[in-house]
């Protein structure tokens, strides 16, 4: 068996990929290598299973001795006073193991199915109340078997991955999850440590069976650098634009934000378009299923103090795809690549690079990174903006929408000096509640006009400078500021004058006899047609509660 696990890594010239445009990349040199955060390991022994029959026979001793099976909310004390060897600082964690129905198994002559097990064994703080142990570097193992015969619970073959060679081997499968591991043998030897010190007699792997090399495998390889809190709003904005770039521009993948007391605390995308920014996948025998990248902050990371790393934010490229072990130095090499190009553009250098206790800790992460750097963002970012799609985005939202209100809020945000506006003063300025303002501020940033940020209270700003001159270029000519001004306030006095009236038939409404009267109307019924309704429902003035829809009507 092979396994390449040296932290060189190879250079390609770029090609184009796909629909990907001509790249123009330099070689760049990163101060530091990303650390490996997170890898999935999985290994397969040429055992006939009798690793899985022999974990088999110990869960059954344990649940004689507890007098019940071991479960995933209360697992099986098999070791404590246990301090894993790759650990920093020493820690004492304890072993537990448990056992959980698969979704395969066997058929009795009766029919009745009978699914197989797998066994997990993990490292935890308290394993009898499954309470997660006190260490950054975790270790999860998950065993199961490989074997022919076996039934999927739907009535179907089960069948596994096949190796390299094709061949759909059999014998003991082991999920090795953990997280900063320099090759994938260092899992290996993890899950030979944990069985070891949570079984007298083992001793290893290869008294049960030989490796199957063919069926060693890693998935979600995982990098990332910590950066300095202050370059956090820089880095987001960059993972917007690259966003833009791919997800927003093709229609495929996922983006997505999380906010903790008004601040944004995550932000990530999902895509398959990486190529598309000069991120070539040449180097790798087979593209990614998906490559995810975000940029967070730890839970309660304001209130940690200015010296605990878990005070400053993560930048964190996952590459989604099973890949062969000799492909680890590649695949990693990507991962690096994608962080170390974003941290570039973000501004993120050596002084604002953070160490906690595994990044800058070691040798690893201490080394210079030499790669290809794409160097047409600017020209790809301005493309963007002017493209005929994003121009027809915009057109649609200045001129098609029932309602002016994305109209006036763009008009607003045009006229102000800074490029950016509270939700409370654009509520102010076109008539409109906050709460509808935070829906048209959602939608204007799904189509990439505007971001929405939290700093204490709401506020909206500019994309980009693109993003803003493409609105100024598309608006009517046919009218002055003056005029363009005077109507945006004749239509906020009325959305004013509709919620005052509104209000009132609701305060009219309340010393009605409730036992009597009936709340609610037909819509034919109470003067509004269904056009106007809608209007109504998006400028706020409606709230969507006081509608009500027949069950299929």
């Amino acid at each position: 068996m092979s396994i390449n696990t040296t932290t060189e890594h190879k250079n390609t010239d770029v090609s184009p990929v796909n629909d990907s445009p001509e790249a123009n990349n330099r070689a760049e040199t990163y101060p530091v290598t990303p650390m490996v955060h997170a890898a999935t390991v999985f290994i397969q022994l040429e055992d006939d299973n009798a690793l899985y029959d022999w974990l088999s026979a110990k869960q059954r001793e344990f649940d004689t001795l507890r007098d019940e099976p071991g479960t995933s909310a209360n697992p099986h004390l098999v070791a404590h006073e246990y301090t894993p060897v790759w650990d920093r600082k020493e820690r004492e964690c304890e072993i537990g193991l448990f056992t959980s129905a698969t979704g395969y198994g066997k058929r009795t002559s009766d029919g009745e199915f009978i699914p197989e097990t797998d066994y997990h064994l993990g490292l935890y703080a308290d394993a009898l109340e499954a309470k997660k142990p006190p260490l950054p570097a975790k270790c999860k193992l998950v065993v199961d078997k490989r074997e022919a015969g076996l039934q999927s619970c739907n009535g179907g073959e089960f069948s596994w991955p096949p190796g390299t060679d094709g061949r759909r081997w059999e014998g003991t499968h082991l999920k090795i999850q953990t997280s900063y591991i320099t090759n994938p043998l260092e899992a290996v030897t993890r899950a030979e440590e944990m069985l070891s010190a949570a079984f007298d007699d083992f001793n290893s792997l290869d008294e049960f069976g030989d490796l199957i090399p063919e069926m060693c495998r890693v998935r979600g390889v995982e990098v990332y650098i910590r950066f300095h809190r202050d370059l956090a709003e820089a880095t987001v904005r960059e993972l917007e634009q690259s966003a833009n770039l791919t997800v927003k521009a093709d229609g495929e993948g996922d983006i997505y934000s999380q906010f903790r007391n008004g601040e944004c605390t995550n932000y990530g995308f999902k895509t398959t378009r990486l190529p598309f920014l000069g991120l070539d996948t040449n180097s790798l025998e087979d593209p990614p299923n998906s490559v995810k990248l975000k940029a967070y902050a730890a839970t309660r990371h304001n209130q940690r103090a200015d010296g605990d790393p878990l005070r400053h934010w993560k930048l964190e490229a996952t590459i989604n795809g099973a890949y062969a072990w000799d492909d680890w130095a590649a695949v990693r090499h990507y991962a690096e690549r994608i962080v170390c190009s974003h941290a570039l553009w973000a501004g993120i250098r050596e002084d604002d690079l953070i160490p906690d206790e595994w990044f800058l800790a070691g040798e690893q992460s201490q080394e210079p990174l030499s790669f290809d750097h794409p160097a047409d963002r600017r020209n790809q970012l301005t493309e963007f903006w002017q493209s005929q799609r994003f121009e027809r985005t915009v057109l649609g939202r200045l001129f098609n929408s029932r309602t002016k209100s994305y109209y006036d809020c763009l008009c607003v945000l045009l006229n102000r000096a800074n490029d950016q506006i509270t939700y409370q003063e654009m509520a102010d300025e076109i008539g409109l509640t906050t709460d509808t303002i935070g829906r048209i501020a959602g939608k204007l940033e799904e189509d990439g006009i505007v971001v929405r940020g939290f700093s204490g209270i709401g506020y909206i700003r500019w994309q980009s400078q693109q993003a803003k001159d493409t609105v100024h270029s598309l608006l009517d000519r046919d009218i002055t500021e003056a005029e363009r001004r005077e109507k945006i306030e004749a239509r906020a006095d009325e959305r004013r004058r509709d919620r005052e009236a509104q209000r009132e038939r609701d305060s009219d409404s309340e010393v009605t006899d409730r036992e009597d009267a009936d709340p609610w109307v037909e819509v034919p019924e109470s003067g509004i047609d269904a056009e106007e309704l809608a209007e109504r429902l998006l400028n706020g003035d409606i709230d969507p509660a006081d509608v009500s829809l027949r069950p299929g009507g």
